[in-house]
């Protein structure tokens, strides 16, 4: 279920942030198509905007080789972030999956083959080779939103 403020007893009118739980983030994360994944390589922070599908087992992207060779056979860390806003800024949420990164392709193993068969429908799709997996170590959220009545 949602979630427990981390401000309470904020004025009214205030807008109020809170955590999700690992269900409802699970859940958000399956309400959009595009987020950002983060890898860090040579000592420096790379993003790159991702389409993205959710399994059980983790993020799923398909990503071309300017990307997929940051993740190297023994995997990297790594974060991916999708989140969704009202215009006016009263309301949105945010979701962060950690966890290691690996490029399971050419994988071998059941989890790789399981991975693979995931359904991305990534941007131009002639560009986009490699499938790369985020399997989670630690999801987080929260959601901002303006209390009833404000």
């Amino acid at each position: 279920m949602a979630s427990d403020p981390i401000e309470e007893n904020e004025p009214r009118g205030r807008a109020v942030l809170e955590e999700l739980d690992r269900a409802e983030c699970l859940s958000l994360l399956q309400t959009q198509r595009v987020g950002r994944l983060a890898l860090v390589a040579d000592g420096e922070v790379l993003i790159f905007p991702v389409n993205y599908a959710v399994s059980e087992d983790g993020v799923v992207v398909m990503r071309g080789a300017e990307s997929a060779h940051f993740v190297n056979e023994l995997s990297t860390r790594a974060s991916f972030e999708v989140d969704h806003f009202e215009p006016d800024g009263s309301s949105g949420w945010s979701v962060v999956v950690s966890g290691m990164a690996f490029d399971v392709t050419d994988g071998l193993d059941a989890r790789s083959r399981k991975l693979r068969e995931v359904e991305v429908d990534p941007w131009p799709a002639d560009r986009y080779s490699r499938c790369l997996a985020i399997v989670p170590e630690r999801i987080t959220g929260r959601r901002l939103r303006t209390p009833a009545g404000s």
